[in-house]
């Protein structure tokens, strides 16, 4: 118990910097060189730094928390001082550079794979390509562009809530994906996923619920509920293609998950009613 409790503050800064821009104590490579000095002695370092990731992911819902409460920050001071069309755009903007565009790059990656009508090891193939093709742009573009409606239609309490609703989705998301599904190749920056089980959602599954409660009430736990479940069905539908899923894969599925919590807290608000706050 003592030594699992002792990679808690390791494990948590180190979501917080592979998934933010965010500084955080302790990174990657400050993480797993720690780790080389600790019980772990003997073990080689790429199983070290998949250890450590495997353990991260219990907090990526926590991390998508603080992700909202940036995005919803920049939209309550964004709407003080601009129109609702700027003030969006620029709350959007603070949100790619807060996360560095890192599942926005998976997502046009991905696009660019699986809509080539290509077989599994060309898609694979096109998808670890740094290159963007025109359907990646086209995905891209068509994300930010729901992101970027939705949010101009949040408005008062609404898009605060919203706002910290859909980062806490979205990662609660990719991890279910990343525990319940194989991956794709033999290595890559998803690679750590192997070493999770169907239990491993269970930490993350209770931190998304308790902090889309929080944050939107039923709204929020039904659009968390609803985009899980949708992405868990994409997913294997991906995986049965692929043979698993991808680095990219999960970046997608992040952006995808977002895009939809937003929209369906725009449609589930009134209906089932926001957090005791708003």
């Amino acid at each position: 118990m003592r030594q699992g409790l002792r990679w808690v503050p390791y494990d948590f800064f180190l979501a917080v910097r592979f998934l933010t821009r965010i500084p955080a104590p302790f990174g990657p490579c400050a993480a797993v060189q720690r780790a080389a000095e600790g019980p772990a002695e003997g073990v080689a370092t790429q199983d070290i730094a998949a250890e450590r990731l495997a353990g991260a992911t219990r907090f990526f819902p926590v991390v998508g928390g603080i992700i909202g409460l940036a995005t919803a920050g920049s939209s309550i001071v964004f709407n003080l001082v601009l129109p609702p069309l700027p003030a969006a755009a620029l709350t959007l903007a603070v949100w790619i550079y807060v996360t560095g565009a890192m599942h926005l790059d998976g997502l046009m990656d991905s696009a660019d794979g699986l809509l080539s009508h290509r077989g599994r090891e060309r898609a694979l193939e096109i998808m670890k390509d740094s290159g963007t093709g025109p359907m990646g742009v086209v995905a891209g573009i068509s994300v930010l562009l729901v992101k970027f409606a939705a949010i101009a239609s949040l408005g008062g309490a609404g898009a605060v809530a919203g706002l910290a609703v859909a980062p806490i989705v979205g990662r609660t998301s990719m991890v279910f994906c990343l525990a319940l599904f194989p991956y794709a190749r033999k290595d890559g920056m998803g690679a750590f996923s192997s070493r999770l089980s169907g239990s491993a959602i269970l930490a993350p599954a209770i931190f998304g619920m308790l902090l889309t409660v929080a944050a939107g009430g039923p709204a929020g736990a039904a659009t968390l509920a609803i985009t899980v479940a949708a992405a868990c069905v994409a997913s294997s539908r991906v995986s049965g293609f692929l043979g698993g899923l991808t680095g990219d894969v999960y970046g997608a599925i992040c952006e995808i998950s977002e895009a939809a919590a937003l929209v369906l807290w725009l449609a589930l608000r009134d209906t089932l009613g926001g957090a005791s706050w708003m």
